[in-house]
């Protein structure tokens, strides 16, 4: 029931802003990823066929693998899936590889 309510309180607007920012597929951010009210609470379900992101990890050098780790939440893994891209960065050091600019 909890989840279901949880479904339930997900806007269009809501979703639409998650996709915005993991449907972005440029250079600098190949994200590729539509979720769906459907997925959004076990995201790992939308990226079953899907073995790591394309993009590398910051603080690891090597790409994430888009299974489910250990019974981490939807938030814990759109964070560890989005939240340590290295990129390019034109203003800031945020984008960094292991401390290196």
């Amino acid at each position: 029931d909890r989840i279901q309510e949880g479904i339930n309180m997900i806007t269009a607007t809501g979703l639409g802003l998650i996709n915005q920012g993991t449907t972005i597929n440029n250079e600098v951010c190949p994200f590729d990823d539509e979720y769906t009210k459907v997925d959004i609470m076990e995201p790992w379900l939308a990226n079953t066929d899907k073995v790591s992101t394309p993009w590398i990890m910051k603080t690891t050098g090597t790409h994430a693998d888009y299974s489910r780790i250990g019974d981490e939440s939807g938030s814990e893994y759109m964070a560890r899936i989005y939240g340590d891209v290295a990129g390019v960065c034109s203003a800031s050091d945020n984008c960094c590889f292991e401390g290196t600019c």
